[in-house]
């Protein structure tokens, strides 16, 4: 939005040959959140401005204000205030906000073809945008439908893949362990059979993911306590933080308290939060990862920490979109999952990441 904005503010301030021109969107919650200033040479802050804008806004006028024609002494004197020569206020369906112009080049006031001429320019831009949010939706539900339907397919590919490989794998590894127990302790060949049942044992537990995968979650729930799987899920996922030198510590507070989940469910999700942490934390003697569990407002949380550069900006509000994803050879599907099971247990998730690192939190109820 932000190429419209600046597109329609400068075209105004060239077209009146005007000093400074300034642009005021509000939210459809009437909270200003965007301003875009475009001038040559002011004294005044945006914040100045907007501050002004935010009780001009408040104040009655139909579609513009003029200084050399107002007779409202308050708004006269906060167009002076900020050297505002005129305010064009902007009401198309959810669309709100002020459109302000500074002084002429010329110092000349605006003729009244050109205030008319501006106040249809208005209209039309704030049409514009109106269109622009519709458009940007339509495209945004377009794109949840076909992400929905690939992981549809991909569903049905996993399981179907799964279960064709995952037979002729088991018949492999019986097959390799028979021959194993016929070797003698010091066959020369001995270590390349004790590999090849390993990576028939990865390759098994690959597929199994791919079955998880593609399976609806398990209704059925019982109470787990959480601190007991994250301390099961660290003698795991020390071993990875140990290779990237990253110190992991706890506190744990909720004791024998439990959530309405079953085990495979919470351990995914915690899994892949502390594996995600883990990452993602900084290289070095201050690498640290910190998790917590405490009840809050009759639930548990759980606080996931890293020391991290933190997360694109970008990507915060898509991080739990399927196929997002910032590491060069992940999926994109780690934290939808994650996301999909805390709504399946009716808990909540969220996310806050600076260049201070990164803290995800999720509430589950007891």
């Amino acid at each position: 939005m932000k190429d419209i904005t600046e597109w329609f503010t400068h075209g105004i301030r060239d077209a009146l040959r005007l000093r400074t021109s300034w642009l005021m969107l509000e939210h459809p919650f009437a909270q200003m959140v965007s301003a875009t200033n475009v001038q040559d040479e002011t004294e005044y802050s945006n914040d100045e401005i907007a501050k002004v804008a935010g009780v001009l806004a408040a104040t009655d006028f139909d579609r513009w204000v003029d200084s050399s024609r107002c007779t409202d002494r308050r708004q006269l004197q906060m167009l002076r205030d900020v050297d505002l020569i005129a305010a064009f206020r902007i009401d198309y369906r959810d669309i709100r906000g002020l459109l302000l112009l500074g002084t002429p080049v010329s110092g000349d006031r605006l003729q009244d073809e050109q205030l008319n001429a501006t106040v249809m320019l208005v209209d039309q831009f704030a049409a514009t945008i109106h269109n622009r949010q519709l458009e940007d939706a339509r495209q945004s539900a377009e794109r949840r439908a076909v992400q929905q339907e690939k992981l549809s397919v991909l569903g049905l590919l996993s399981g179907s893949l799964a279960h064709e490989i995952r037979n002729p794998l088991s018949s492999i590894r019986t097959i390799v362990t028979l021959l194993q127990e016929d070797m003698a302790g010091g066959d020369e060949h001995s270590k390349d059979v004790e590999l090849i049942v390993s990576e028939i044992d990865r390759l098994t537990a690959t597929t199994q993911r791919l079955l998880d995968f593609s399976r609806p979650a398990d209704a059925s729930r019982v109470g787990v306590a959480p601190d007991r799987v994250v301390e099961r899920l660290l003698h795991i996922l020390m071993h990875l933080a140990r290779q990237r030198g990253v110190q992991v510590s706890t506190e744990l507070n909720l004791g024998q308290t439990t959530v309405t989940a079953t085990d495979a469910t919470l351990s995914e999700i915690l899994f892949n939060l502390i594996k995600n942490v883990i990452e993602a934390a900084t290289e070095g003697v201050d690498s640290q990862v910190l998790i917590t569990t405490e009840l809050r407002d009759s639930a548990a949380l759980f606080s996931i920490r890293d020391n991290g550069g933190g997360i694109d900006p970008e990507l915060q509000d898509r991080m739990f979109l399927p196929f997002v994803t910032e590491k060069p050879d992940g999926t994109g599907l780690g934290l939808y999952l994650v996301g999909e099971r805390v709504r399946e247990l009716n808990g909540t998730i969220t996310c806050t990441s600076d260049s201070s690192g990164t803290v995800f939190e999720v509430m589950l109820p007891l």
